[in-house]
């Protein structure tokens, strides 16, 4: 991976764009269109669900609620429980809105199983059953785009392939000469090959080993499907 100062990112733009010398789009505008081109390529990266931009969070339960997901957070890829009494670590699935009283009922409480259930609600996960087990919780999650700084011409973003950084540049050069009313047939086609390359390549960065079948007889679904079939 590799990292990108946004001094040398505003330099390629400009002379990609032949407007060196021009101060009709400011740094500050081209930082602007820069962030904007890299909310898009980790867009297209996230689309190809090989875990790019994968972070981790952990909270204890029960706790203090409503329970706030990250500052970074983006989109949700799992959620796991420990059981503070030592117990194995499970998937906790998600729970629909007409099942939010299910666990209310006396006989699975009498069970004593140590089940969690979410769903995510704004900036917030909502976790079920009100009366929650002790244990942690950790959030398997896709942070949000990198984004240079506005103000800071030696800010850095990491974390990207080289060579992925030219989707911005790209998309930062066409609106910029949008702006100057210029043509931008170029950038469009270059933006679409830029697409279709960053697709096929990032979808496979473990080209060694192939996926396999999730099991969904494990964890968390095991025990929920006993009690709740169908």
């Amino acid at each position: 991976m590799a990292s990108i100062v946004r001094s040398d990112m505003i330099q390629r733009v400009r002379r990609r764009g032949d407007f060196e010398n021009s101060e009709f789009v400011t740094d500050e505008e081209l930082t602007d269109y820069l962030n904007r081109g890299l909310c898009e390529l980790w867009d297209i990266l996230v689309s190809s669900y090989e875990n790019y931009g994968m972070e981790t969070s952990s909270f204890a339960i029960p706790g203090t609620a409503p329970y706030a997901l990250p500052n970074d957070f983006y989109k949700l890829m799992g959620v796991d429980f420990t059981p503070t009494s030592g117990g194995t670590t499970s998937r906790v699935r998600p729970f629909s809105f007409q099942h939010r009283n299910q666990y209310s009922n006396p006989v699975f409480k009498a069970t004593g199983i140590d089940l969690v259930e979410y769903t995510l609600v704004g900036d917030e996960i909502k976790l079920i059953p009100e009366d929650l087990p002790s244990g942690t919780i950790k959030l398997w999650y896709v942070k949000t785009a990198p984004q240079f700084s506005t103000t800071d011409a030696s800010s850095v973003v990491s974390g990207l392939t080289p060579g992925y950084e030219d989707y911005a540049v790209t998309f930062a050069v066409m609106l910029a000469k949008n702006k100057e009313e210029s043509d931008v047939k170029f950038e469009v086609s270059n933006l679409e090959r830029l697409t279709a390359r960053i697709t096929a390549a990032a979808t496979r960065r473990d080209a060694g080993e192939s996926t396999s079948i999730v099991d969904v007889n494990r964890g968390t679904e095991l025990y929920h499907d006993i009690f709740y079939p169908g």
